[in-house]
């Protein structure tokens, strides 16, 4: 599985430009309020763990790891650990990988590579109820599976009620503690809402879809 493209929760127009009002997918009308996250500049990673072992790949099949990167995650991931967590459970780690060696030194950290988790799918093995066929985490476990692994999950920033209100609140070129701006925020309801294809409805606006940056 690859992890569902996030899409800004306006159109845009022929230049690339958002058209604020006009929403990219009607279903952003539904939800009455929004837990907003920080959208992490980096290397998409996939920790994939079949029930019995442990592969590593980027956003894509064919996208490459840097070594400092894949060295990280073969420290961080064995799959003793995933035996302990899971089981024999199928399952998907969604995280950021980042770090002087990977994207730079945009992010204070002291290894050359880390990882930072932001949403994992666990397979459905109940006979009984065979759909859907992999089950998304909520916030909650998300968070208790990275403490389980030893690294970061991506923290709650905000909780507004409207897609107004979110975007006012990225207009103001928000910061992280350490003084780097966010690249923007992501914005998923408060409990996970499933389209009909089966990803979730999440979507995301960044700070220089306003800004000159």
């Amino acid at each position: 599985m690859k992890y569902p493209k996030i899409e800004t929760v306006w159109m845009r127009d022929e230049r690339g430009k958002i058209i604020p009002g006009e929403l990219s997918d009607p279903a952003f009308a539904i939800p009455k309020s929004w837990l907003l996250s920080e959208k992490i500049d980096g290397t998409n990673v996939r920790i994939i763990y079949s029930g019995s072992d442990v592969e590593f790949r980027g956003k894509t099949d064919e996208a490459q790891l840097s070594a400092a990167l894949f060295k990280r995650l073969q420290e961080l991931f064995p799959v003793e650990r995933f035996r302990e967590v899971f089981k024999e459970a199928p399952a998907i780690l969604f995280g950021e990988g980042y770090g002087r060696k990977v994207n730079g030194i945009k992010y204070a950290v002291q290894d050359d590579a880390d990882v930072i988790l932001f949403d994992v799918v666990v397979k459905n093995t109940n006979e009984e109820r065979p759909r859907p066929e992999w089950w998304w985490l909520e916030r909650e476990a998300v968070a208790d599976v990275a403490r389980k692994f030893g690294i970061p999950s991506v923290q709650e920033v905000a909780h507004l009620g409207s897609i107004e209100e979110i975007e006012a609140w990225v207009k103001k070129e928000r910061k992280r503690e350490d003084g780097v701006r966010m690249e923007g925020v992501v914005c998923r309801p408060e409990r996970v809402l499933l389209r009909r294809d089966g990803t979730p409805l999440m979507f995301k606006l960044k700070w220089k879809d306003y800004g000159s940056g």
